[in-house]
């Protein structure tokens, strides 16, 4: 159970791992010299796209799995491991999760409502810079979470001493 529990919870934050990091450097850098009505577009597609059972299951996972494995530790008296479990806990459920809720999905949602049909040129390239400048450093600091809650779990598995 626990090496299973251990795999999934690796894996799952791997993928979100990947995903806010492939977000940070390819995705909106390229939707970036796209004209503000096809990036906007493609953004509002992304999103609709995203909401699905696959990531979904990917996105929360991690902050249900995370605590449990925490909890397996503290059951085994490992100090080290149980601190670095719960940094990593900590890292993905403010630094993923939070964010993710209270800042991205709320920009992502007042995209979804406009009708980018009705917006003057001004408006549109207003619209972008909110994705280019506040949406991308919050995915960043997503991706930075996510990489980091990753690495610690990776250690607590490898690092025999822990």
């Amino acid at each position: 159970m626990y090496y299973l529990l251990t795999l999934v919870t690796l894996l799952t934050t791997a993928l979100m791992s990947g995903l806010f990091f492939t977000w940070s450097n390819a995705i909106m850098p390229g939707l970036k010299k796209l004209p503000a009505f096809e990036s906007l577009l493609a953004m509002q597609s992304f999103n609709k796209s995203i909401l699905n059972p696959w990531f979904l299951t990917a996105f929360l996972l991690p902050v249900i799995l995370l605590p449990l494995k925490a909890v397996f530790v503290y059951k085994q008296g490992l100090q080290l491991k149980l601190f670095l479990l719960v940094l990593a806990m900590l890292l993905y459920f403010l630094g993923v999760f939070m964010v993710t809720i209270v800042i991205n999905v709320p920009i992502n949602e007042g995209l979804n409502k406009i009708d980018l049909q009705q917006l003057s040129m001004q408006e549109l390239i207003r619209q972008k810079d909110i994705f280019q400048t506040k949406w991308v450093f919050f995915n960043t600091i997503r991706a930075i979470c996510a990489t980091l809650s990753f690495l610690l779990l990776i250690v607590t598995v490898i690092d025999k001493d822990v």
